[in-house]
């Protein structure tokens, strides 16, 4: 967990409360593992809260299921989403799940970090 929120479950009642606001989020399963770490930017319809749904129903389509999740609002959201991802990285050694899958964006200082963690002694930078 990299952010230092509150986690919420995923119900639609939660959902319908999250903000129209840019900013990051991170998705957890039911397990307690992260299984995908997203972004609202300047182009997302609706910010966090069309972000965080559409991404709920996407993993879901793909049998991942999200059992919570939190957010920070953040005017520099794709830069805290480059710090998120990399904190996770370092952490767990790869991208949570979810942001395996085909059209999910992950910026190119990513592609390199994950190159060289997978290239250092015992995988870790």
């Amino acid at each position: 967990m990299v952010l230092n929120k509150p986690w919420t479950s995923a119900s639609a009642a939660a959902l319908g409360e999250l903000p129209g606001a840019l900013g990051v989020f991170e998705l957890r399963s039911a397990a307690g593992e992260i299984n995908f770490i997203g972004f609202a930017g300047g182009r997302t319809r609706y910010g966090l809260r069309s972000a965080i749904s559409d991404s709920i129903d996407q993993l879901r389509a793909a049998g991942d299921a999200p059992d919570a999740f939190h957010y920070e609002v953040n005017q520099m959201y794709l830069t805290r989403y480059i710090e998120v991802l990399e904190k996770y990285i370092e952490s767990a050694g790869d991208l949570p799940p979810g942001n395996k899958a085909e059209g999910v964006y992950i910026p190119n200082v990513i592609h390199y970090k994950l190159g060289r963690v997978s290239q250092a002694p015992g995988g870790t930078l």
